[in-house]
């Protein structure tokens, strides 16, 4: 599954029509930040796992502004200011943030 950050949470489109959301869209909603693990119509974050829609930090996903202090290989950082996911590697060499998203 890859990751999609869309930004706030809107339940319709401004046709009126529920907003899709497909599988690894990331949205915020009131300071929190979720992604949906199937496609959904009609739900809201505030429903979720049961309706498809899990919390970041509880899938161990660090967010925040700026990178996590002490990180470590393979942990995920979702920035929150411009939306990237990024997973912290070690390529043989030296240690570093990468996007993925």
């Amino acid at each position: 599954m890859s990751l999609n950050f869309i930004g706030k949470f809107k339940i319709s489109n401004p046709d009126g029509t529920l907003k899709v959301y497909g599988e690894g869209d990331i949205v915020e909603r009131e300071g929190k930040y979720y992604y949906a693990s199937a496609e959904i119509s009609g739900f809201s974050p505030e429903h979720g796992e049961t309706r498809g829609w899990k919390l970041l930090n509880s899938a161990g996903v660090y967010t925040g502004e700026s990178a996590p202090y002490e990180p470590v290989v393979g942990q995920r950082w979702l920035n929150t200011t411009n939306g990237m996911l990024y997973e912290y590697i070690y390529d043989g060499n030296s240690y570093s943030w990468v996007g993925i998203l």
